[in-house]
């Protein structure tokens, strides 16, 4: 398992440890955030949906572009936050 701590997001992201946990309660929710701006953004590209299927392609799509992330997470035993 990888630990990403708070102290090696903060200069990736340009910001500082005080600015992290104004924004954020906790890694978890930084990282749900980070999830939803890049994942929904593809599956909304996809529309309009004529059926059911199109809407599954659409998620499995935003799935696999972010495949790298998520495959991160179940290595690290987050895969809650994806889910």
């Amino acid at each position: 398992m990888i630990e990403i701590k708070i102290n090696e997001i903060c200069p990736k992201a340009g910001s500082n440890r005080s600015s992290f946990y104004r924004n954020f309660k906790n890694k978890e929710q930084a990282i749900v955030l980070y999830l939803q701006l890049h994942m929904i953004p593809v599956y909304l590209a996809r529309q309009p949906f004529k059926n059911t299927k199109e809407i599954f392609m659409a998620m499995f799509h935003s799935i696999n572009d972010m495949a790298e992330v998520v495959d991160l997470l179940y290595t690290n035993d987050l895969s809650n936050l994806f889910l």
